[in-house]
């Protein structure tokens, strides 16, 4: 191949048909052409840098069957439009920023949020469920044990489901009689012994007794007949019926 100097007269070089032969540093003119719907090979094929306008004050518009530069923002960011399956379901951006999303799709009016499968409404409010913990149900245990002996016991037992794995959390008890009592409450948990938690005294105008546990008393199902009780003892002068109840939640 001839080489010149600078400053040289050079002839340019045509095809047999007349044209121009260019030679492009890195490969020829044809190098990054690429075939519509063609293969390309990462890594070995070539092509062209893309261009976008910055026209952020006054964006022109194209015509049908026109081509056209994209857009971008002036910190060089492209500008893209969201579409569906269909052409012409086109997800905007409103004024505010926002992309609202339309439920019509669905045929609704609201969302599904209430207590049941139809949407929410005046008549069908939003439900809302107040809990202490995730995943877990509340118990309201009562009983009665009626005609308790003067000096004798009558016990409200709630026995934890068996075989449930589960942990009840007690966070208060109930007790009541029509005259004095001692009320005792016991718990048998995680597979271990009886054990006492609170003791409490009722007479005269106080005859309902309520405790609170804060933090709740755990009492762990093992399958080894896991339970709360009540204990009531009738101090008053004559038989009586006793009441209790026991409140907490399993999880």
């Amino acid at each position: 191949m001839v080489t010149y100097d600078d400053g040289d007269a050079t002839p340019l070089l045509t095809d047999e048909n007349g044209r121009l032969i260019v030679s492009i540093a890195g490969g020829t003119s044809e190098s990054a052409i690429f075939t519509d719907d063609s293969a390309f090979t990462v890594g070995t094929d070539k092509i062209k840098a893309i261009g976008a306008l910055a026209n952020e004050s006054s964006p022109d518009s194209v015509d049908e069957g026109d081509i056209g530069i994209p857009r971008m923002t002036l910190d060089r960011k492209l500008l893209i439009r969201v579409v569906g399956a269909t052409d012409s379901y086109r997800w905007n951006i409103d004024s505010n920023g926002y992309g609202p999303i339309d439920i019509a799709s669905q045929s609704l009016t609201a969302v599904k949020i209430s207590a049941n499968s139809s949407a929410n409404s005046a008549t069908n409010p939003i439900y809302v469920k107040l809990t202490d913990v995730a995943s877990s149900y509340e118990i309201h245990y009562y009983n009665t044990v009626a005609n308790v002996a003067k000096n004798s016991t009558g016990t409200i037992q709630y026995d934890i489901p068996a075989a449930s794995g589960k942990t009840f959390f007690l966070k208060s008890i109930i007790a009541s009689a029509s005259d004095a009592t001692k009320v005792t409450i016991e718990i048998k948990s995680n597979g271990g012994s009886a054990e006492t938690k609170a003791v409490a005294f009722s007479s005269g105008d106080d005859l309902t007794k309520q405790l609170f546990f804060d933090p709740p008393i755990e009492v762990v199902e093992t399958g080894a007949g896991e339970y709360v009780k009540i204990i009531i003892r009738n101090d008053g002068n004559q038989a009586m019926d006793v009441y209790g109840t026991i409140i907490g939640y399993l999880q």
